[in-house]
């Protein structure tokens, strides 16, 4: 027992000293004199993980398991690699069973949630999250855009306003900037798309929804500049706008695709 107390010592030394290769080395070593030691299979899942070696990391996080199933750190290391190697019907099972005042936990299930196209069970899992972590801006950003797609505007909309009081990512204003133009604040998702976009200037979807919302406004320059912009990157959202221009408020009339396509690139 004291020889893998040391062995272990050694190795967690090696890695926070940023020895992961040393760490790996010295880790495989002990375990071939004890194979089913419970840390070190955690040791070289956890190390196995940071250097995105996802197979072995769920391996060992699996074989530290027979040992101790209940373990928080390992269920959580386990979940993480599941879902990094696209299990995630595996994922979902390790992360269900770590307590749920664990809030790192809960949104690491709403997102394996998300991920598995399971929306409304990642929307209580952001839920939870957010009760447990009220000042958790990504699980106000998640939730509201779960809610948006649910057709409850009012309260997606007061997660995304609460979500970009910081610094925010983009997707949390494109976010927001769908919430406030499906709300009728239309001045809103104009100021809320050129937030993202001055997140990510080459988002073509934040474009073509930019646009849209000043055709709506009736700013038909500033639109026709945003369409174009849309489609300059990414020529894919020609339909798009060929559907709001025409249906729209405030529109313009094309014979063709090609006549738009030729309007666009002008």
């Amino acid at each position: 027992m004291i020889a893998v107390e040391l062995q272990v010592r050694a190795v967690v030394a090696a890695f926070n000293s940023g020895k992961h290769a040393d760490a790996l080395r010295l880790c495989r070593d002990a375990l071939n004199d004890n194979p089913d030691d419970a840390v070190l299979n955690h040791l070289l899942a956890a190390g196995s993980f940071a250097v995105r070696d996802f197979v072995t990391a769920l391996d060992c996080a699996e074989e530290s398991l027979k040992a101790r199933p209940g373990n928080t750190a390992t269920l959580f290391l386990a979940g993480r690699a599941a879902r990094a190697l696209g299990r995630l019907d595996l994922a979902e099972s390790y992360f269900a069973q770590l307590p749920v005042a664990f809030p790192e936990a809960l949104a690491e299930l709403a997102r394996t949630l998300e991920q598995n196209s399971k929306r409304q069970q990642a929307a209580k899992a952001w839920q939870r999250a957010f009760e447990i972590n009220p000042s958790s801006r990504e699980a106000a950003a998640r939730l509201g855009r779960l809610l948006w797609e649910a057709g409850d505007f009012e309260n997606a909309r007061e997660r995304l306003e609460f979500a970009v009081k910081a610094d925010a990512p983009h997707s949390a204003w494109f976010d927001l900037g769908l919430v406030r133009q499906d709300c009728g604040d239309l001045a809103g998702a104009v100021d809320a798309f050129k937030t993202a976009l001055a997140r990510k200037p080459d988002d073509p979807q934040a474009k073509f929804n930019l646009g849209s919302t000043l055709q709506q406004l009736g700013d038909m320059e500033g639109a026709i500049d945003a369409y174009r912009d849309a489609y300059a990157l990414s020529p894919a959202t020609l339909g798009m706008i060929a559907n709001v221009l025409c249906s729209g408020r405030n529109g313009l009339l094309f014979l063709n695709r090609a006549e738009l396509r030729s309007f666009l690139s002008s």
